[in-house]
């Protein structure tokens, strides 16, 4: 397992149709880039094996965790990101807001290309994202 951490800083564009209520729905797209910030590989293993000396059962249970080899794993990610929210205005000046999100990774996030390494054609990011908060509209 890869366990990859980003700082990620999407440019979106949005649009709010003026419904006239409190409730107001908005969409978002646009571009996103994404920098790590940090890259854990695990390794897990468990198995159990018959001992060829003793014919006795042995459990094998390992876990390994390290940090990305630098040469693996891209350390910048681009992507496009579309998403879909409601606002709840609670007074004039702010409001709830509930906001449901998807990037997609255009790259490969993988930097090695060698025949001894075997890709599949899935090694872009995907995220999903969902967020809860609050707006303040400043005049």
């Amino acid at each position: 397992t890869t366990d990859m951490d980003y700082l990620e800083f999407p440019l979106l564009l949005r649009f709010s149709p003026q419904l006239g209520g409190p409730l107001s729905p908005h969409v978002a797209a646009g571009p996103a880039f994404s920098f790590v910030l940090n890259c854990r590989v695990s390794n897990r293993l468990r198995a159990s094996i018959i001992d060829p000396f003793t014919g006795e059962q042995v459990m094998v249970d390992d876990d390994e965790s390290e940090e990305c080899e630098e040469d693996v794993f891209k350390t910048f990610d681009f992507g496009v990101m579309a998403g879909a929210g409601l606002a709840f205005a609670v007074s004039p000046s702010w409001s709830l807001t509930l906001d449901l999100t998807y990037n997609h990774g255009l790259s490969s996030i993988i930097k090695v290309d060698d025949d001894l390494v075997e890709l599949s054609d899935d090694t872009e990011n995907r995220t999903f994202a969902f967020m809860a908060g609050v707006a303040f509209r400043f005049r």
